[in-house]
């Protein structure tokens, strides 16, 4: 399916995701794992360019690391998938 979006649409669906969906969570962690999906599949195929600045600030940090270079969607596919439990 992506081969049939343009850059246009992918940074439109991105910027309606964050909208939606990711901008209701307060933990970053969770912002990040809904938009990770998405944004990995459109960064590699569009490169950075196709992700607005409002979704680069919804989760900080999930851009450089898919963007880091061949094993940055290995390392994403790694960050915590939820908040560890505080010990109080």
């Amino acid at each position: 399916m992506v081969q049939f979006i343009n850059e246009r649409q992918a940074k439109g669906m991105l910027i309606y995701s964050n909208y939606i969906h990711a901008r209701y969570f307060d933990d970053p962690v969770h912002r990040a794992n809904v938009l990770r999906p998405a944004l990995m599949l459109f960064v590699r195929r569009f490169g950075n360019s196709v992700v607005a600045d409002e979704v680069r600030t919804s989760a900080p940090g999930l851009l450089q690391v898919i963007a880091s270079g061949p094993h940055g969607a290995h390392a994403a596919a790694e960050l915590p998938l939820r908040r560890a439990r505080s010990k109080s």
